[in-house]
């Protein structure tokens, strides 16, 4: 009997697959980034642990404060400031008073990180995702056929991720089940959104 992917798409109705790889679920697993209860914390206490900014100032508080600066994805007071929740100000006297030394502000030149205009999905084999240029695709990606059928069937995602990883989960004139249904990756019928009632739009070449 041959598989088809497409029936066990039918049967999960929209759900998440239960048996999708590893890679996947890590990638939605969240990263360390800059900024107060943004992502993981910087520094190797959670959030709760951080000091208040009346402690700021405090001896006891040296050692995050300088993990914190230390971090590579600190760059300044300006990125300190931002995991502390706090002014640049406030961030620039406390990283003088714990002596700890500002990232990117000692000589060097700043790195400039080359941006691609394009969408990044997981992918079932890497965990960092994969980055689609947006001329390998035509139209919005929640439109495009074949991306849905990635995410969808090869992806094992679920509506609601979907939804999420293509940044239309506010957009009230776009559904995800109603573009999983649009290229017949649900089992029904589809009705267009009253708000958006043109028809189908050809895959590209993603």
């Amino acid at each position: 009997m041959t598989f088809n992917p497409f029936a066990e798409g039918w049967d999960r109705d929209g759900d998440a697959a239960e048996d999708r790889p590893d890679a996947v679920n890590e990638w939605f697993e969240p990263d360390e980034e800059v900024g107060y209860e943004v992502g993981l914390p910087l520094a190797s206490v959670d959030y709760d642990e951080y000091p208040e900014k009346d402690e700021l100032y405090d001896a006891e508080s040296g050692d995050i404060i300088r993990e914190i600066a230390a971090h590579p994805l600190t760059n300044g007071a300006i990125d300190v400031a931002a995991e502390l929740g706090v002014s640049e100000e406030t961030a620039a006297r406390v990283l003088g008073i714990h002596d700890a030394e500002q990232r990117g502000t000692h000589g060097g030149t700043p790195t400039v990180e080359k941006t691609v205009d394009g969408i990044t999905l997981p992918h079932p084999d890497d965990a960092d995702g994969i980055v689609v240029r947006r001329d390998q695709f035509k139209g919005a990606p929640h439109d495009n056929g074949r991306i849905l059928e990635y995410l969808y069937i090869r992806c094992g995602l679920g509506v609601s991720e979907i939804e999420e990883v293509l940044d239309i989960a506010e957009n009230d004139a776009v559904d995800g089940r109603r573009m999983l249904a649009r290229h017949r990756l649900i089992e029904e019928e589809y009705e267009p959104h009253p708000l958006n009632r043109s028809g189908p739009i050809q895959a590209g070449s993603f």
